[in-house]
């Protein structure tokens, strides 16, 4: 338990770094004034927007590996991470003169009952009972279906038969309320009455505040699968892609990787990730990550070496490249035990040594690892008399 709490420690942290990645080019875009680079820095942004929400999915899935009514949650989380641009909405609902009258209003609403935010929502409905003293108890009735609706406890006394329990008799009431046209004369409580009880048609009708098919999956599971087990997900992942995509018959790249996630297929993911992002940093820091997870069964490639092994060499060659990143893929390779070695030893050799102190830093590497063969350099420098430096031996 320990070692996978530290894990997903572990996944936080870099998660952390690509939104402060991602918050540095934000600022950048909006800033520069040439559009070129805005737009370069944008797509950026999206690159790795997508990342984030892949790797977020990973660690819930895989390294915290969340048990029945527990992965609800941490999905809820992952969606309303990701689905942020309801608070700008609300925020500008709540600071106009008559936050019930505004034009936005009744979409924060039902964006908050979406993710599952129902305090948030209960708290805006207040604002519409004031206003409409007529309808006061129909407001109350709606206050109470929303203050009653159980959700799980991970850290509580009470088992996940009990909550299911509870919840279905919660439900019941719900549905009772919408046979019974407790709502049918005001079309927004009812409204919100059909997507406590998890109507399809009704999600499916408001697919531009939901945006994504996974944001549909999660509202879906909450307001009818709430105790969902993960080996469920793929099958609620599928159903919910295909209902929400219709005419598009091929699902976006991004799409394919998240339904690879849902279905536990991980080196699927990674392949997907490897194919369609750019980004070799987080292929292989991913990896790692799993790796170190015991979450890759033993994947050997053609030429011997695992995946993990390869992603890093593939990553750490692409540094060596770099003017002034090239002494940190040294590091990886060093965490490479088959071929970290070998790739070390070929790419030291095409190090342009332009300086004596670059030099000098090639050899201390050479030295520290015993790499005698590499411990003479022999090079010209357009400033200085050709230099011959030699290790002590």
């Amino acid at each position: 338990m320990g070692g996978r709490v530290s894990f997903v420690s572990v996944s936080k942290n870099y998660r952390s770094v690509i939104r402060a990645c991602m918050e540095e080019l934000q600022q950048v875009a909006v800033s520069t004034k040439s559009p070129d680079i805005a737009t370069q820095y944008g797509n950026q942004v999206s690159i790795l927007l997508a990342i984030e929400l892949i790797w977020n999915l990973c660690e819930v899935l895989f390294i915290d590996a969340a048990p029945a009514g527990s992965v609800l949650l941490h999905l809820l989380d992952w969606v309303r991470l990701h689905k942020a641009d309801v608070d700008e909405k609300a925020k500008e609902v709540l600071q106009s003169e008559s936050p019930a009258e505004h034009r936005d209003y009744w979409d924060v609403v039902v964006s908050y009952i979406l993710q599952g935010r129902l305090e948030e929502a209960r708290q805006m409905l207040m604002k519409q009972a004031v206003l409409h003293p007529a309808a006061r108890n129909m407001y109350k009735l709606m206050d109470s279906l929303l203050s009653k609706m159980p959700f799980y406890n991970p850290g509580g006394t009470q088992t996940l038969t009990e909550f299911h329990v509870k919840w279905s008799l919660w439900h019941e009431e719900a549905d009772h309320c919408l046979q019974d046209n407790s709502f049918s004369s005001n079309k927004h409580l009812e409204l919100i009455c059909k997507i406590l009880v998890g109507d399809e048609d009704t999600l499916l009708e408001h697919k531009e505040l939901l945006s994504t098919w996974y944001h549909f999956l999660v509202t879906r599971l909450l307001y009818c699968h709430p105790t969902v087990k993960p080996t469920e997900l793929h099958h609620y992942a599928q159903s919910c892609m295909t209902l929400f995509l219709e005419s598009r018959s091929v699902p976006e790249p991004l799409d394919s990787i998240l339904l690879a996630a849902f279905e536990f297929d991980i080196h699927q993911v990674l392949k997907d990730c490897s194919i369609a992002l750019n980004n070799w940093w987080f292929v292989a820091h991913l990896t790692d990550l799993l790796d170190h997870c015991k979450l890759l069964q033993s994947h050997n490639l053609h030429f011997g070496s695992n995946l993990r092994e390869f992603l890093l060499l593939e990553y750490a060659s692409g540094l060596f490249t770099h003017h002034s990143l090239w002494q940190l893929a040294v590091d990886y390779f060093d965490h490479c035990p088959e071929f970290g070695r070998v790739y070390l030893e070929l790419q030291i050799d095409h190090v342009p040594l332009d300086t004596e102190r670059k030099a000098l830093k090639v050899l201390r590497i050479c030295e520290q690892r015993q790499m005698p063969e590499q411990g003479c350099v022999f090079f010209l420098s357009p400033q200085s008399p050709p230099l011959y430096v030699e290790l002590n031996r």
